[in-house]
């Protein structure tokens, strides 16, 4: 089966793995790291993509550089997955301390920090791979639909650090993205569903555009954070916002109430 990465000289533009390594023995794991690969590309890019990478030119710039993105992601979580099997694989014996001449297995500890080092990589380049899609929308047609026309308000951790001055990783972004649909269901309960659709389009209007930037996005970038960390007080200030996002919309309305009916912030 192909891969993003066909050599180990390709891995070593991510990991510092020796010369020893050997690439029949991570195949496995880069065909493994796809899952993570479609998490942001569409089928019909991640093909493409695939063909690109084993093609004998690659000269096409937005390509080789989406490429590069991916092979990152791939890289990294291949050795993420494999690490046991592979002992986290720098060369034959696997990771190593070298200490004068001779060279060490690494301790159970070392291994789990290199995993972690891997992951946290790996997520990372989840992320950078989405900005750059975001920031060409042109030249990632498909993927760019896929990621953003059924996405969120906000799509990555990123986003929510410029927003609350916070340091949330990709990681904890990713575990927590499917209960963020369940926010911005309520907030089309509470705008309409036609406002909710103009939303999320790039002709939304002036008044749209006010009710985003005022009050929506602020209030999911605090649901986000609150519900990864549990901090009531950043959870607190999403609910503020939707009231005032209510308010604005119906002043002589009740205040919106959130309710454990509703199953709004009540999880378990």
């Amino acid at each position: 089966m192909r891969t993003f990465i066909t050599d180990t000289a390709q891995i070593q533009q991510y990991i510092t793995v020796d010369i020893s390594s050997k690439y029949d023995i991570l195949k496995p794991y880069l065909v493994e790291s796809h899952k993570q690969v479609k998490k942001v590309l569409d089928n019909a890019t991640f093909q493409a993509l695939l063909d690109y990478a084993n093609s004998e030119t690659q000269t096409e710039e937005a390509l080789t550089t989406l490429l590069d993105h991916v092979r990152a992601i791939s890289a990294n979580f291949a050795y993420l997955i494999g690490a046991e099997k592979l002992m986290i694989s720098v060369g034959q014996i696997g990771i190593s301390r070298m200490e004068n001449t001779n060279a060490q297995p690494a301790t159970l500890e070392e291994i789990e920090a290199f995993k972690k080092s891997c992951g946290s990589s790996g997520y990372n380049a989840i992320e950078e791979t989405i900005l750059l899609i975001k920031s060409q929308p042109t030249e990632y047609t498909d993927a760019y639909a896929y990621l953003f026309d059924n996405g969120l308000f906000i799509n990555s951790s990123e986003e929510v650090n410029q927003i609350i001055k916070s340091d949330m990783a990709y990681r904890d972004f990713l575990a927590v993205r499917p209960k963020a649909f369940l926010f911005e269901q309520k907030v089309s309960e509470i705008v309409g569903t036609d406002r909710f659709a103009n939303m999320k389009t790039e002709t939304l209007t002036a008044e749209n555009q006010a009710l985003l930037d005022t009050y929506i996005l602020p209030a999911e970038a605090c649901y986000i954070y609150g519900i990864k960390y549990n901090d009531t007080d950043i959870l607190a200030q999403a609910e503020a916002l939707l009231q005032k996002l209510n308010t604005s919309l119906t002043p002589t309305s009740e205040p919106y109430q959130n309710t454990a009916d509703s199953g709004f912030f009540i999880f378990s």
